[in-house]
């Protein structure tokens, strides 16, 4: 039986918080880069496409995990649990992808 090979593991960070009046989700891929996804103005599709990309090359390398967090200061209850709901399914989503990547290309 072939052993699928096990990677290190990636916590990335999003940050739900409000940028003037647009409420946002923050990946912060690097430490001083964060792709901002926003949840009140147009373009949220196509950035969260662009997240999910990122996302997918970052599970060649590493077992990437999300984490949800906020500001004391924000106090948006509806945006909270509709981001916690989400970035539990991408969780899910990616873990079911890295499965599948590795078991197809980096098996042992």
């Amino acid at each position: 039986m072939t052993e699928v090979k096990s990677m290190p593991q990636e916590t990335i960070t999003v940050e739900l918080k409000k940028i003037e009046e647009d409420h946002v989700m923050a990946f912060k891929m690097e430490e001083d880069n964060e792709i901002l996804v926003p949840l009140t103005k147009e373009g949220a599709a196509n950035a969260l496409k662009n997240v999910f990309l990122k996302l997918l090359e970052r599970l060649l390398h590493a077992d990437v995990i999300l984490e949800l967090c906020h500001g004391e200061d924000y106090s948006t209850i509806l945006y909270i649990d509709v981001c916690k709901s989400y970035i539990a399914t991408l969780n899910g989503e990616l873990h079911q992808v890295a499965e599948r990547i590795r078991s197809e290309f980096f098996t042992e």
